[in-house]
């Protein structure tokens, strides 16, 4: 417990340190908002909204996951290897990347609720779905992104390995963001989708523990 606070606050000094960096995501997703509604004159119907919605928090977590596992030096990688557990690390760096990702999508559906309205007929649901559709997608892009991290042209390959991951995590995400706006009730509300999403969230990050550490050996 000790290695991953240790871990998550030298994270997220770096974050700060580097602000920059991460306010031009926050910016970039407010220009994406800005300029939709522009385009829609803030009046969509509520698939169309939804939809955009999905794609909007697809391209922000593509955006800040390039970052969640940057290649470092070989010096700096034989100091985390000597220093840190393989285990708590990549814990630490799957907390760290599930913390910023959950900011960022919070922020995102107030800022796209702000300029295109918030439709949804139960809320608390919506949410449920984003903060699950956020673990989800983390622990794949987090996984992919390790794999990749190794190698050069890493974003290409992140991006060839994580999009056919995240399709189906984003297209369940579709179907249960429509029930939440249209209300359905819990007795026809798709919960075997939502216990797929739980699914993909489980096996990606079991898949992350068991195999960082033989990557972590190959640094």
């Amino acid at each position: 417990m000790r290695n991953l606070s240790h871990i998550l606050y030298r994270d997220f000094r770096q974050e700060w340190r580097q602000s920059a960096i991460w306010l031009s995501v926050v910016l970039f997703m407010v220009g994406s908002v800005y300029i939709t509604s522009l385009c829609f004159n803030a009046k969509m119907d509520k698939p169309s909204w939804n939809a955009v919605f999905w794609i909007m928090l697809l391209f922000t977590s593509l955006s800040l996951s390039v970052r969640s596992l940057n290649a470092s030096s070989q010096g700096y990688a034989l100091y985390q290897f000597l220093l840190f557990n393989p285990i708590d690390f990549i814990i630490a760096r799957w907390l760290f990347q599930v913390i910023l990702a959950l900011v960022l999508n919070v922020l995102t559906v107030l800022v796209y609720g702000w300029f295109m309205g918030f439709s949804v007929q139960r809320p608390a649901l919506f949410l449920s779905i984003t903060v699950l559709n956020t673990l989800a997608a983390a622990s794949v892009l987090v996984f992919t992104n390790a794999l990749t991290s190794y190698v050069s042209a890493g974003f290409s390959l992140l991006s060839i390995l994580s999009i056919p991951l995240l399709i189906p995590v984003y297209s369940i995400s579709v179907k249960l963001g429509k029930q939440a706006m249209d209300g359905i009730e819990n007795a026809a509300f798709r919960w075997d989708l939502m216990g797929i999403l739980s699914a993909v969230f489980l096996i990606s990050f079991g898949l992350l523990i068991l195999l960082f550490p033989y990557l972590w050996r190959s640094r």
